[in-house]
């Protein structure tokens, strides 16, 4: 048996079609069967760090932040734990919602499934993301709050305290 003979029987032993293969064109990728909106990646940003984990350079992270301080300043500023956690829960459907839109925005053919004449999955979970939004915020409270303002009195002796104390301070 010779070098040759036993190179070509390994060869064709352990990966038999080999020749084949080499021979036949490779075939194009299949199209990806899901659509890339950036929703999942999301989610689990926001299950495992919690609205706080989102990166603050972003114009989503800025636009949910901006969210809940309005939020925060129109209940009054003072919340307790209860409302935090529901602002929370409410900014992170928020953000979900934002970015569901969006997708939604830029591709309308993802809104209706002709085939099955029906919602896509994206449209449904956008109108039930909508719907849990609105429910947090009833739970919040939707009418504005305003803060205790002292009256002109109180907030001119105030000030008077205020001004003794530098005049006192520099002298």
């Amino acid at each position: 048996m010779s070098a040759d003979e036993t190179t070509t029987t390994t060869t064709t032993t352990t990966r038999p079609g080999a020749a084949l293969a080499a021979a036949a064109p490779e075939e194009p990728k299949a199209k990806r069967s899901y659509r890339k909106t950036g929703e999942h990646s999301l989610r689990r940003a926001l299950n495992a760090r919690g609205i706080d984990g989102l990166d603050g350079r972003t114009a989503l992270a800025r636009l949910v932040n901006d969210f809940r301080a309005s939020v925060a300043s129109d209940l009054g500023g003072d919340l307790s734990a209860a409302q935090h956690a529901l602002l929370d829960r409410a900014s992170a459907r928020l953000a979900i919602l934002l970015v569901v839109e969006e997708a939604l925005a830029t591709n309308p053919a993802w809104i209706v499934n002709r085939k099955k004449r029906a919602l896509t999955a994206l449209a449904r979970e956008h109108s039930q993301l909508t719907a849990s939004f609105e429910a947090a915020m009833e739970r919040l409270g939707l009418e504005r709050k305003a803060k205790e303002i002292p009256s002109l009195i109180e907030y001119q002796r105030q000030r008077q305290r205020e001004r003794g104390q530098v005049s006192r301070a520099e002298s």
